[in-house]
């Protein structure tokens, strides 16, 4: 007796070689992957969730694979491991892609006046689009600055000019303050050049 895949009621289930019922379980058939839930249903128009991965088995139950996914009025996309993208940029058939926490895709080229995020790390866009590298950005009597990779120097020093600065936990350059900075005590004054106070 070999393993069967056999609707019951309107379900589909699969039992082993000794006819017991597999549950939670996945299957593998013709390069295709599929899932059987807790009570033995296999998976189909639902979302899977595990380790925080999230996956979705079509209608005919088979796991999305390199596949677009819509719904909500939003584009997703699962990769080649069937997890959902999701705070990255990829790209697709040549085409840029940013995917946010919640793994709604935008077209890199259609991202502009905004701050993203991006593996943890904060980037910029200008109105026309372009990423701000090498760059300061002033908001809010703010000041930031985005390395040559593009992105947010965060909790990080910057020499220029002969002096050095810090940009903190939230990107901003530290002005008129002190701040104890790896155990050393530091003084920031109205332009941001770091002094160490001296006791």
């Amino acid at each position: 007796m070999t393993d069967q895949v056999t609707d019951i009621d309107g379900a589909t289930y699969w039992f082993n070689a000794d006819g017991v019922m597999q549950t939670n379980a996945f299957y593998s058939n013709d390069g295709k992957l599929y899932y059987f839930g807790e009570d033995g249903k296999e998976y189909k128009d639902q979302f899977y969730s595990n380790w925080g991965n999230t996956y979705y088995f079509g209608a005919d139950g088979a796991r999305y694979t390199d596949q677009w996914y819509s719904n909500w009025g939003n584009t997703y996309y699962f990769g080649d491991d069937g997890i959902l993208v999701k705070s990255t940029v990829k790209t697709i058939d040549g085409t840029d892609y940013l995917f946010n926490s919640e793994g709604v895709s935008t077209k890199l080229s259609d991202v502009k006046d905004q701050f993203v995020t991006v593996d943890g790390k904060v980037y910029y866009f200008d109105a026309e689009g372009h990423e701000y590298k090498d760059q300061f950005y002033v908001n809010w009597g703010n000041t930031y600055y985005f390395g040559e990779d593009g992105a947010r120097y965060t909790n990080q020093w910057y020499s220029n000019w002969g002096h050095v600065y810090y940009f903190g936990s939230d990107g901003a350059l530290l002005k008129n303050t002190t701040r104890t900075i790896n155990g050393t005590e530091y003084y920031f004054d109205n332009d941001g050049v770091a002094y160490n106070v001296i006791k």
